[in-house]
């Protein structure tokens, strides 16, 4: 748990929560049929940057995952113009390289050797 790089954490959580809160801001302008349904999934997002900060492991997990996803949307999304999708594959990917630099920051976890 020493040694580990907690501006990273900081850094992940601060640009997660800026990329969503800018996909909000574009879906409540843009006035998209599935905005009412989009923005509470991204506000879902928030608490996750807040706990990571606070150093949870499951935030940091959950965090990871939402990258991910994204990350994958942007791949899979050809309605969106390749510059939109650039950019979020490029912020998400950021995210998830801050995550893994600050991965250290938390406990391992080891088995035991259970005795039959």
């Amino acid at each position: 748990m020493n040694g580990g790089r907690p501006w990273a954490l900081i850094a992940a959580a601060v640009l997660a929560a800026l990329e969503a809160a800018t996909i909000i801001a574009v879906l409540a302008v843009r006035g998209r049929s599935a905005a009412p349904l989009l923005i509470p999934m991204m506000a879902a997002k928030f608490p996750f940057c807040v706990l990571v900060v606070r150093r949870s492991p499951t935030a940091w997990f959950g965090l990871l995952l939402w990258e991910i996803a994204g990350m994958l949307a942007a791949v899979t999304a050809p309605s969106t113009p390749l510059p939109l999708r650039l950019v979020e594959l490029a912020v998400a990917g950021t995210v998830v390289g801050l995550l893994a630099a600050a991965s250290s920051l938390f406990p391992t976890v080891r088995l035991t050797p259970h005795d039959s």
